[in-house]
């Protein structure tokens, strides 16, 4: 809102711009200073007051986006706890998720030592080869491809709880 000099053709004005897509100018004149100086707060109170409610439902979709964020991780913890107890033992998901290190660097070494399909295929249709590296990188990438029941993989969980060292190791 933007006040106007009188002028010959117009007295008590301002102008009104529209912000919006439309991107239009409106000018309203008014009998009176007083009334001018009515309209003009009447339209600043409706502003704020479509600011407050924009910047309320902002912080609802925040908090609504924060709750889901925080369920999600429970169920995470949950599942992994879960499948713990049914296994007897912490899968390579669940060392990522819980920032078990000595555990996870021993899931990563059994799995190393374990040769792929992707290597044997290599081997047979090209002869021996003295060249472990392959096979250790097809190790690693088949880690980092695996996925849990609900899509992520190891280095996946990691950082989901800040757990960087363990996204280090799986990285490595």
């Amino acid at each position: 809102l933007v006040d106007l000099p009188d002028h010959k053709t117009y007295r008590h004005a301002f102008d009104m711009v529209r912000l919006d897509s439309t991107k239009k100018r409106h000018t309203l004149c008014f009998k009176s200073s007083q009334e001018k100086a009515q309209w003009k707060a009447d339209i600043e109170s409706r502003i704020d007051l479509f600011l407050e409610q924009q910047r309320r439902e902002a912080e609802l979709r925040d908090r609504e986006q924060q709750q889901r964020d925080s369920d999600s991780k429970e169920r995470r913890f949950d599942a992994a706890r879960t499948k713990e107890r049914e296994t007897g033992s912490e899968s390579i998901f669940a060392a990522a998720y819980h920032g078990n290190l000595p555990k996870l660097r021993q899931f990563i070494a059994e799995l190393k030592k374990q040769p792929t399909a992707t290597a044997t295929a290599a081997t047979d249709s090209e002869g021996p080869s003295s060249d472990s590296s392959a096979s250790t990188t097809t190790t690693t990438n088949a880690l980092l491809d695996q996925m849990d029941e609900e899509g992520f993989s190891p280095i996946m969980n990691a950082p989901l709880t800040g757990h960087l060292e363990c996204v280090e190791a799986l990285a490595a």
